[in-house]
């Protein structure tokens, strides 16, 4: 699996590593070996998921500018790719470019609960289509996923897990247009579910329960209630940002907006 170089090291040439004639990753067209065993992906393609994962994880976070030279080295890939991947995730609304400069989109709050109502649709619409084809791959996924979020403790790994357990729905759907569309704006909201999930201990536990429902009712192939369960949390979701917003505890905790 690639190992990201630390910022400031210089890399080695060809003649002084001769790993990199092997590790296509450097090269801007050329494909790399996956993590995921056999699977082969593009060094554009590799950028675009390290930085959507950045984003989901908080390692860079709304208003941060994203410097090339240093997310270059990280990868260990050339800038041709990188820019690439940029260009991809400026169209999907994760980047923002302002001249030369380029960094994460940070929703403000009506942008915020509008993403949460396309979202409502869009993984209802996930939940209902998954419920209908639910295989016992898919269940046994899902059930793997809901007992690494039934704790109430949020860790990095919570975060990712939870990601993942939501991600699995809209897989299972069917639809990858419709899975692209919903990790495009699960990304762009990211941040503020993990501020909600941080300052309150109840609105964990109660998020756990959703889930749990969302699961039984999806392995039970009952579509209306499936995807009414998801409209539900994902409501809930929202309603604590509201309270988050009104009560001044999301501005003091996220800092001013990036203008």
């Amino acid at each position: 699996m690639h190992r990201p170089r630390p910022v400031g090291e210089r890399a080695l040439s060809a003649e002084e590593d001769p790993a990199i004639n092997e590790n296509p990753v450097r090269g801007a067209g050329r494909e790399i070996g996956s993590e995921w065993g056999g699977v082969r992906e593009t060094a554009r393609e590799y950028a675009i998921s390290q930085l959507r994962r950045a984003i989901r994880m908080g390692e860079l976070q709304g208003g941060d500018v994203l410097r090339e030279e240093e997310w270059s080295a990280n990868l260990g890939i050339s800038r041709t790719p990188l820019r690439e991947a940029i260009a991809e995730l400026v169209v999907e609304g994760l980047l923002r470019k302002e001249g030369r400069s380029v960094y994460v989109f940070r929703p403000s709050l009506d942008e915020l609960f509008e993403i949460y109502d396309i979202r409502e649709q869009l993984e209802a619409l996930a939940a209902r289509r998954a419920a209908a084809r639910m295989t016992p791959e898919h269940a046994a996924q899902l059930k793997l996923l809901i007992e690494e979020i039934s704790t109430v403790e949020p860790t990095d790994n919570w975060f990712a897990q939870h990601e993942a357990f939501h991600m699995a729905i809209a897989a299972a759907s069917g639809m990858p247009r419709l899975e692209s569309l919903i990790e495009s704006l699960r990304t762009q909201s990211e941040p503020y579910v993990r501020l909600a999930t941080s300052l309150d201990a109840d609105f964990r536990v109660k998020a756990a329960r959703q889930h749990r429902a969302i699961f039984e009712l999806l392995v039970a192939g009952v579509e209306t209630s499936a995807a009414r369960e998801v409209r539900r949390h994902l409501r809930s979701t929202r309603n604590k940002m509201s309270e988050l917003a009104k009560a001044g505890t999301m501005a003091r905790a996220m800092g001013p907006r990036p203008r």
